[in-house]
């Protein structure tokens, strides 16, 4: 096994995949944010979280063209 490679490594890879993005914790939200927004990823991820905090944040962070799974 190789190392894992970096979220926006895979989106710009990969360009016409859609993907559901598990977020593992608080401090992954902004981070995760930052890379839709700069690979303009919207329309192709959606996000999901154990902790309904973590979507509710990213929601208001994010506006309407985010994805999200319900909590």
């Amino acid at each position: 096994s190789g190392p894992v490679p970096l979220l926006a490594d895979v989106l710009t890879a990969l360009p016409e995949v859609r993907a559901t993005i598990e977020l593992k914790s608080a401090a992954a939200v902004d981070v995760t944010l930052a890379v839709l927004e700069r690979l303009d990823a919207w329309p192709r991820v959606c996000l999901g979280a154990y902790d309904e905090r973590w979507l509710h944040r990213a929601r208001r962070a994010a506006g309407p063209r985010l994805c999200t799974s319900m909590g």
